[in-house]
């Protein structure tokens, strides 16, 4: 195999060949074949002394050096040339082009964490009477593996003959410790309301509990749930701060991928006053137009009972409404 050497001193030797006189030079080759161009200064019997374009006066022994004639010169340098590696020679035109490397594959984006729904139902009529009933609704709900946190606000404006009939205002949120592999949780909750008909203008209520999971596989999920808590009313004829207890389930028929009812009923006994409790009952279902759609028909409905209300207070509170879902 030809040396980077051999390359460098066949480039030196043309390049010697070049600048050097015609009349003057005289071509010979070293014993490890290399071919210089140079100037004879002396032969001697046991040195030869030359001069070379780049690498100056230089002195060799004598049986390292052979005299070449114009043909041999030729020669040499020809199979000096032989040796070296010749270049790649370019594709043909005809040959088929590499492949291109595959592509890397893009990964699928994470699923969002939290996710957001507003819900907007309303009825209205007009003739003799005018009822007009709105109801706004925003939740968000953020669910992984080790924690799902729900919050939740929701208004409520009917009027019926021009005077106003309904105006509520609620907002909660729940947090729930969830343990993979496990069916039991804990939780802990807060909501808080605001009615301008009810026994009282405010309220603030709050638990923590613990849930089991009695059901867990689709189509249907059911959970029991058991905690204690407090519930404070202002502008109300009961307005201490009540102990209370927690107490009732919670579950989800799923009737297909984007048609689901959710539905919950807790009771909520007074501890601090006997046997006056509270019992919660709501239901809500949701039909998306499509599993590729943000918007989906949904309707809902809340139910309250409450044994202890002002005199003149209706115990039952019904809410029903029906509308559009935008999730994002």
């Amino acid at each position: 195999m030809p040396s980077a050497r051999h390359f460098a001193t066949a480039l030196i030797a043309l390049a010697g060949a070049a600048l050097a006189p015609a009349s003057a030079a005289e071509s010979i080759q070293l014993s490890n074949g290399d071919v210089l161009t140079v100037d004879i200064v002396d032969v001697g019997e046991d040195f030869v002394t030359f001069t070379h374009a780049v690498f100056g006066t230089v002195t060799v022994p004598r049986a390292t050096v052979t005299f070449l004639s114009r043909p041999a010169a030729e020669a040499a340098r020809a199979a000096q040339l032989e040796t070296a590696v010749p270049p790649p020679a370019p594709p043909a035109a005809d040959a088929p082009a590499a492949a291109p490397p595959p592509a890397a594959e893009i990964p699928a984006p994470p699923p969002r964490e939290w996710k957001f729904r507003f819900t907007l139902a309303g009825s209205g009529t007009a003739g003799n009477t005018q009822d007009i009933s709105v109801t706004t609704r925003l939740t968000a709900l953020r669910e992984v593996p080790t924690m799902r946190t729900f919050l939740e606000g929701t208004y409520f404006f009917g009027s019926s003959g021009g005077d106003k009939s309904d105006n509520k205002f609620s907002i909660a949120g729940r947090n729930d410790f969830l343990f993979p592999e496990k069916r039991y949780f804990f939780f802990v909750d807060s909501r808080f309301d605001y009615d301008e008909f009810n026994s009282w203008l405010y309220r603030l209520t709050g638990h923590v509990g613990v849930g089991y999971k009695l059901l867990v596989d689709e189509p249907f999920t059911l959970s029991a749930l058991g905690g204690i808590g407090f519930n404070k009313e202002w502008k109300s004829v009961n307005d201490d701060i009540q102990l209370e207890g927690l107490l009732g389930a919670e579950g989800k028929w799923t009737i297909a991928p984007d048609n689901a009812i959710v539905f919950s009923s807790i009771w909520y006994p007074q501890l601090t006053d006997w046997p006056e409790y509270r019992w919660v009952n709501t239901a809500g279902w949701n039909w998306k137009f499509s599993n590729d759609s943000p918007l989906s028909l949904t309707a809902g409905i809340r139910h309250e009972y409450d044994s202890d209300v002002d005199p003149g207070q209706d115990h039952n509170d019904f809410r029903f409404f029906a509308g559009v879902d935008y999730e994002f």
